[in-house]
């Protein structure tokens, strides 16, 4: 089972913005719509294999992303981001 949650969806527009069932029934989506503080972001998302960011708002700090042993992938939307430590990214595998 891959748990995923996406982050920051304020307008809670990300269902209708994806066809998330066809991610398969191996597939857990939970949408978030409010923001997780830095400091809550390890006890809430500590069981998630995948974290979907909305634009630049949750910073991806390497202090975080060390925080989460589950976590395989991170994805943002836009085509380049200033919030995420890369290096520590990679650090844990993720490409």
């Amino acid at each position: 089972m891959f748990n995923i949650a996406v982050l920051d969806d304020y307008q809670s527009a990300a269902p209708a913005y994806g066809d998330w069932d066809k991610l398969g029934d191996d597939c857990k989506v939970t949408f978030f719509d409010r923001h997780i503080p830095l400091s809550d972001a390890p006890s809430v998302l500590s069981g998630f294999d995948v974290l979907v960011l909305m634009r630049e708002r949750m910073k991806m700090p390497a202090s975080l992303i060390m925080k989460l042993p589950a976590l395989k992938l991170i994805i943002f939307t836009g085509s380049r981001t200033r919030t995420i430590d890369l290096g520590a990214a990679a650090t844990r595998g993720m490409r």
